[in-house]
């Protein structure tokens, strides 16, 4: 029945392993140093915040993560069949057969993360077996604009796919530049004094431009803004490049190879630097998916300047906490740096500009909601998701039949059927003679789907009814979904003195387990029943589960909210409970 809306209730107090609702398979995480790393906790984190989730992750070096992803197939499909999972993320393309695999032998929906360069490497093997099952995901997430368009030439739908960045946690107070400088010369013996400090951080591989622009920019640069250094963060392939042409350029005094720096030592190097430069240039089958390191630097108050390339703009916002730069064009970078070293106004705007633009756009907790809206679990999908299911579970109207002639309502009376779903309830009461029954849910879904005479759209702790508005309630299959006392207390009041209250939900029995356990393994999969009720199960699970744990506790709950309990019975199902609300004994008929 759907009294009120479940997928709100899911994250309540319930831990991710119990209810886990989404399986993240990365095979990038912390310890691991790196963007993708750093993108899959911050990510699972936050989305796990809001909806459980298992994360199954290989923490290893990178040369084993072919026998992770045999291990994670396994422990993925016992996640699946075991539990109420709705949806499946993998953290790279070269996970989708994977993910792939995992969706088409539960059922579960299924997705990626994007980065860009992994949906354009260029070997065979890899465009053959694994774009082919990026094609079939149901849902692609890419990192910026410059990936996605990169998904779709490659055959991804438009329609699944989407935009969705990367987001950054800032700081919460401005650094001090002073003090940081002051830090940087006791750790690094770097004398920077009142320089104007340029910043790059990123691994030096041929697209992050650093070689092009010490070669073509800085010494430019240099004839403007002679006092000016520039502080380089990072190892690669490219650093003996960029070494040699510090050396044939004679720039020792102002260009600084620092290689890998610990975290503490970059947030002084972000504190103590004037401006944050991303100098990419154009390299064929390389791209830079988003630009990470720009929103680290803007969120810290650090005017940053970039070249307008690829997915850079996704992250840097021209005008907003940055400015964007054409690609290779020397001069126009040197303008750009020199008119910001030269008009302090102009860069301390910039800076705080930067810093809260960044740090709302960029939120985390932002971004996880998007996330969820994307893998289908905003809560009207997932209601959607179990009306669906509810309406293809068989309900067994003879056993129905039999416990409403148990409850021996008064005939004439008149019937509030709460969280009625489609109406099984109510026309089962019209066979029985009863004709004044009012039928509430919450889901107007399945109000349309049954038609029942007298419909209510409402949430079932908060009805827009008066106060002892109806002789009897029936309650079937409902105050597991919500917050059983408030709903009782709720109950209570629209009762009228002397009104009876008939509830009917699971019992928390070994039996009713053993029923769960069997929808949830792989033989559950071979009914059309059980997998219906495997969907609806997982969509109420936490509650579900909450609610057989401290469903003895019904009868106490019913006299907390002013009812009088007259009858417990339990089967080995169900637990049934009739209680009335005091005051004048209920007449025969209606009144």
């Amino acid at each position: 029945m759907a009294g009120h809306r479940r997928v709100p209730h899911l994250a309540r107090g319930v831990s991710a392993t119990e209810a886990a609702m989404i399986l993240f398979i990365t095979r990038k995480y912390p310890p691991s140093v790196g963007g993708m790393e750093k993108l899959s906790y911050e990510m699972t984190r936050a989305v796990s915040a809001i909806v459980p989730a298992r994360v199954i992750a290989w923490r290893g070096p990178r040369w084993g993560w072919p026998l992770f992803a045999a291990m994670a197939f396994v422990r993925g499909l016992w996640a699946c069949m075991t539990g109420p999972v709705r949806f499946i993320h993998v953290s790279d393309p070269v996970l989708a057969p994977l993910g792939l695999a995992l969706a088409r032998l539960t059922g579960r929906r299924w997705g990626l993360t994007a980065h860009g360069l992994d949906i354009l490497y260029p070997r065979r093997i890899y465009q053959a077996v694994v774009l082919p099952c990026v094609r079939r995901a149901d849902v692609v997430v890419a990192i910026s604009q410059a990936a996605r368009e990169a998904c779709l030439a490659k055959g991804v739908a438009p329609a699944r796919c989407r935009v969705i960045p990367i987001g950054v946690h800032a700081p919460e107070d401005p650094p001090d530049r002073y003090l940081a400088r002051e830090r940087l010369r006791l750790a690094l013996a770097l004398e920077l004094r009142d320089r104007p400090v340029l910043l790059i951080v990123g691994r030096l591989v041929p697209r992050k431009g650093v070689a092009w622009f010490v070669r073509q920019v800085l010494p430019l640069l240099a004839q403007v803004q002679p006092d000016v250094i520039c502080l380089v963060v990072g190892d690669g392939p490219e650093r003996h490049a960029v070494r040699r042409i510090v050396r044939e350029g004679k720039m020792h005094e102002r260009v600084v190879l620092l290689g890998r720096v610990s975290d503490t030592i970059l947030a002084d190097l972000y504190a103590a630097a004037t401006l944050f430069l991303m100098p990419n240039v154009p390299v064929p089958g390389d791209m830079e998916g988003f630009g990470i390191v720009a929103l680290e630097a803007a969120s810290r108050g650090l005017p940053v300047v970039a070249s307008r390339l690829e997915g850079i703009p996704d992250a840097v916002v021209d005008g907003e906490n940055g400015v964007l730069v054409p690609p290779l064009d020397a001069q126009a970078w040197v303008s750009a740096i020199h008119r910001l070293l030269s008009d302090g106004a102009a860069r301390a705007d910039l800076a705080a500009r930067a810093r809260e633009f960044t740090r709302h756009r960029y939120r985390w907790d932002r971004l996880a909601q998007e996330y969820i809206r994307a893998f289908g679990l905003e809560s009207d999908e997932g209601q959607a998701q179990w009306d669906e299911a509810y309406l293809h579970v068989r309900r067994g109207e003879g056993r129905r039949l039999r416990r409403l002639r148990a409850f021996g309502f008064p005939l004439g009376a008149r019937i509030l059927d709460y969280g009625c779903g489609d109406g099984i309830n109510t026309r089962l009461l019209a066979r029985l003679g009863y004709r004044r029954v009012v039928s509430m849910d919450y889901s107007l879904r399945l109000l349309r789907a049954g038609r029942p005479p007298c419909p209510v759209a409402a949430d079932g702790t908060r009805m827009p009814f008066a106060d002892g508005a109806f002789d009897a309630v029936l309650v079937d299959g409902v105050l597991h979904h919500l917050d059983a006392q408030a709903a009782l207390a709720e109950i209570a009041r629209v009762l009228r003195p002397g009104g009876m209250l008939g509830v009917v939900e699971p019992a928390g029995s070994w039996v009713r387990r053993a029923l769960d356990g069997f929808t949830f393994s792989p033989l559950g999969l071979l009914w059309s029943e059980t997998r219906h009720r495997r969907v609806s199960l997982a969509e109420e699970w936490a509650t579900y589960q909450a609610w057989l744990r401290a469903e003895r506790r019904l009868p106490d709950w019913a006299r907390a909210a002013g009812l009088e309990v007259r009858s417990v019975r339990r089967t080995a199902l169900n637990v049934v409970l009739v209680a009335v609300r005091p005051g004048p004994a209920a007449q025969e008929g209606a009144r």
